[in-house]
């Protein structure tokens, strides 16, 4: 229920994030409801999950989501690899239209620490027009 009463903060995920904390003192400030911390975090991953769907259910995506940007973009590379019982292990991809980028390339790795771990390696580019623009991305272990 409460999950509910705070779905609405995460209709637009380009807003700041509405943590527990805020969602306790919100419920405090216009029901008169005091509610523990943990069940602050339950609601706000519920109020998530029902916005953008799980995380299983994204990774179940990667294959169609592949296949879709291979289409879009002929030349592309991409790489999907799968392990036993169809459990993701890695993924990269490489969009094509990049040649005529500065021969500058601007190499991040970021690690994920939700629920599945790994690390996010991405390689990007500055076109004439001094946007950045993606190359390659590739999801791996953190080791």
């Amino acid at each position: 229920m409460i999950a509910e009463l705070v779905a609405h903060q995460y209709k637009d995920a380009s807003k700041k994030p509405y943590t527990p904390k805020q969602i306790g003192d919100d419920l405090l400030l216009q029901y008169g409801i005091p509610i523990s911390y943990k069940k602050s975090w339950a609601a706000k991953k519920s109020a998530m999950r029902k916005q953008f769907g799980s995380d299983s259910e994204a990774y179940q995506l990667l294959t169609s989501m592949l296949h879709m940007l291979d289409q879009a973009n002929p030349g592309s590379d991409v790489l999907l690899i799968r392990g036993d019982n169809d459990v993701f292990h890695y993924f990269f991809m490489s969009l094509a239209p990049w040649e005529h980028c500065i021969p500058v390339l601007i190499i991040d790795g970021s690690f994920m620490k939700a629920y599945y771990k790994g690390t996010l390696l991405t390689a990007c580019r500055q076109d004439a027009n001094k946007q950045i623009v993606p190359l390659a991305f590739a999801v791996c272990d953190s080791k």
